[in-house]
C-alpha cells in the first residue's frame, strides 16, 4: 500500500510522492512523465516542488480526451483572420498547459 492510499482527501498542493501516489505511478515513472511534458511541472512552495491538483487533473483530461473538445475544436467557428487565429492558437497552447 503507497502512504497516499492512507489520505482522506488528496491536497490542492502535493509533495511528488503524493502527487504519484495519486496517480498510481512510481515516484520514477512520476518524473519521466514530467519530464516528457505530460504532467506539468511543479511550483517551489515552502522550498519543495509541489504539484497543483487541479493541473493535474486538467493535463489528465485533456490526454484522455475528457476536456472541453469544443475549446480546441474549429468545428464550430472559423477564426475569421490572422489574429483570431493567432488568440484561438494560443487558447489550445493555454490549455494543454493547465492553465485558464
Amino acid at each position: 500500500m503507497r502512504d497516499g492510499d492512507k489520505l482522506p482527501y488528496w491536497p490542492a498542493m502535493m509533495l511528488r510522492k503524493t502527487a504519484a501516489a495519486y496517480l498510481d505511478l512510481s515516484e520514477a515513472a512520476f518524473e519521466r512523465e514530467v519530464s516528457s511534458g505530460t504532467l506539468p511541472m511543479p511550483v517551489i512552495l515552502g522550498n519543495k516542488p509541489h504539484w497543483h491538483r487541479e493541473q493535474i487533473d486538467a493535463m489528465l483530461a485533456d490526454l484522455s480526451g475528457a476536456g472541453d473538445w469544443r475549446a480546441t475544436s474549429n468545428l464550430y467557428c472559423e477564426p475569421v483572420d490572422e489574429y483570431e487565429a493567432w488568440k484561438a492558437q494560443e487558447r489550445r497552447e493555454k490549455l494543454r498547459r493547465g492553465e485558464k
